[in-house]
């Protein structure tokens, strides 16, 4: 309640705004029926494993209300609430604290400075996202299985150069994503985005950090991306490792790809197709424990009005046992989400 008060106190405080500050309250949701065909409440960590088949019901898998302001023309910041619902341990909606940041324009000579809780490098709004429109049907790879978190409080530097088609993010953060920080451990992120035209992108990502189980954690990630009016195309792959503590030179060390494809039946954008193929393995130097996992998901988006949209999906997960794991059944989710923002 703490975090409506805050955020609904600033939007009242916005509405008359000194001459040349402005401000915007923004928001969006994203709400399923859902139907739960094939499966059983033994799968991985995804949002449906742990349900049984013939589970379904209406859920508000997210929403998230917050407000941008700009004191000037060269500073600004964003505060953000959300609430997902199969993130809460209550079966409540929580609510917590999506984004707190401040953003200095041109601190340096193309750079800017953000400081607060912000979005990570490599999910940034101009990399990966910026070509998987449907973060309203499943989160990108990394973001999906749990490599990378969205959201990090910390420092960044944003860079773009070369009249931006190269651009440079680097990030010191706490490294525990949205929650709060509570160990002596920090994370760095550096990404670095290359657009040669601007139908094409090509990202390269890699962060570094430690913890009380692992001495040293590392990801590598690449991503490339084609789009053009009415298609798009894109494919990402990550590589992580994990050396333990108690055991060095032990590794674990997971990996996974995806590719998708967005295609525009209508020229003025109110009927797409989507679809999507990920390949996960939650360690690859293992053969003989735990599974595989292949992720498809699929479907259409009708948009009968500006930022309103329905979207009939179906929701899949394979699982390829590895040789001391007993087989394990398909989880096929269908949903139609409907999808508004502001």
């Amino acid at each position: 309640m703490k975090l409506i008060f805050i955020l609904f106190s600033l939007i009242i405080a916005g509405t008359s705004f000194p001459q040349g500050n402005t401000g915007k309250i923004i928001g969006s949701a994203f709400v399923d029926f859902y139907y739960k065909i094939n499966g059983d409440s033994t799968g991985g960590d995804l949002q449906y494993s742990k349900l049984g088949k013939n589970s379904n019901g209406f859920e508000a898998r997210r929403i998230k209300l917050g407000y941008e302001y700009n004191f000037s023309e060269k500073i600004s910041t964003v505060i953000a609430i959300e609430t997902e619902g199969r993130k809460s341990s209550t079966g409540y909606y929580d609510l917590y604290l999506k984004d707190a940041y401040i953003r200095i324009k041109k601190i340096l000579p193309g750079t800017d400075l953000i400081a607060g809780l912000q979005p990570t490098p490599e999910i940034g709004y101009d990399g990966v996202y910026s070509f998987w429109s449907y973060r309203s049907v499943e989160k990108s790879l990394l973001h999906m299985r749990g490599i990378i978190s969205s959201r990090d409080w910390g420092v960044a530097l944003h860079g773009k150069f070369v009249k931006d088609k190269l651009s440079c993010k680097l990030m010191l953060a706490n490294g525990s994503g949205l929650k709060i920080d509570g160990d002596k451990y920090k994370k760095v992120y550096a990404t670095v985005l290359f657009k040669p035209v601007n139908s094409l992108s090509l990202q390269f990502h890699s962060d570094y950090s430690s913890s009380d189980i692992f001495e040293n954690i590392y990801t590598f990630s690449g991503f490339v991306g084609f789009k053009i009016p009415g298609f798009t195309i894109g494919s990402e792959v990550f590589w992580n490792f994990r050396e333990a503590r108690s055991q060095p030179g032990n590794t674990v060390s997971p990996f996974g790809f995806s590719v998708f494809s967005e295609f525009g039946l209508m020229s003025n954008g109110s009927i797409n197709l989507f679809a999507r193929l990920d390949n996960f393995n939650p360690n690859s130097k293992s053969h003989d424990n735990s599974y595989t996992e292949n992720f498809l998901i699929f479907g259409s988006d009708i948009q009968p009005v500006k930022n309103l949209h329905v979207i009939p999906n179906l929701w899949m997960n394979f699982y390829s046992h590895k040789k001391n794991f007993i087989e394990q059944k398909t989880d096929v989710v269908s949903r139609i989400t409907l999808v508004y923002s502001f």
